[in-house]
């Protein structure tokens, strides 16, 4: 899925309300979701608790609040 977005305050917009639907962000490395989270929250910007989910394997995952 893609979308476009005019600029980085409807960026934030869309994440918190991703964050206020319980959506799980994908954990890794190369800009997953929950890399530009963190990239913003450095920046400044306040979210709310959000859950990452880490994959191990096809039937082992684990999920994480932060």
């Amino acid at each position: 899925m893609e979308m476009q977005v005019a600029n980085e305050d409807e960026k934030i917009d869309i994440i918190k309300k991703l964050i206020d639907k319980k959506a799980l962000f994908m954990y890794g490395h190369g800009w997953y979701p929950s890399e530009l989270i963190e990239y913003l929250k450095d920046k400044g910007v306040q979210f709310k608790k959000y859950s990452v989910i880490y994959w191990r394997g096809k039937d082992d995952y684990s999920i994480e609040e932060r």
